[in-house]
């Protein structure tokens, strides 16, 4: 269960008209918007910091290789980078659907399981 403050938080994001309109639930919405949600959301929320990662450790199930940013700038998974959110001991991805439709809206999980899913994380931008 994710603290009141946090949950306060996240829906209060959510229920914002910008962020509505730009459809981060679906992954043609999400996609290429990483950068642009994470700085809303710390801009928005006090305690809130951006989260750098780079080197996907696998393949996401993209509904297809077109819609994936990185596809346009790098050769592989490998060489994508992607911006989260760090809220204390948690990291939220409002954009991970563009990397798997299946994913949560937003994807939530402790700090210490990001790099479970990338090789580089950084709270400072590289």
């Amino acid at each position: 269960m994710l603290p009141a403050r946090l949950q306060f938080s996240i829906q209060r994001f959510l229920r914002a008209p910008d962020i509505r309109a730009e459809r981060l639930d679906t992954s043609e919405g999400a996609n290429n918007m990483c950068a642009w949600a994470a700085q809303v959301f710390v801009d928005r929320t006090l305690g809130a910091r951006l989260l750098y990662v780079q080197g996907a450790r696998q393949r996401w199930h993209a509904k297809t290789s077109e819609h994936l940013h990185w596809n346009y700038y790098t050769t592989s998974w490998a060489d994508a980078w992607h911006v989260m959110v760090q809220y204390g001991p948690y990291a939220i991805d409002f954009t991970a659907r563009q990397f798997d439709p299946r994913l949560p809206y937003p994807w939530v999980m402790p700090r210490a399981q990001v790099s479970r899913h990338w090789r580089i994380v950084s709270s400072v931008e590289f």
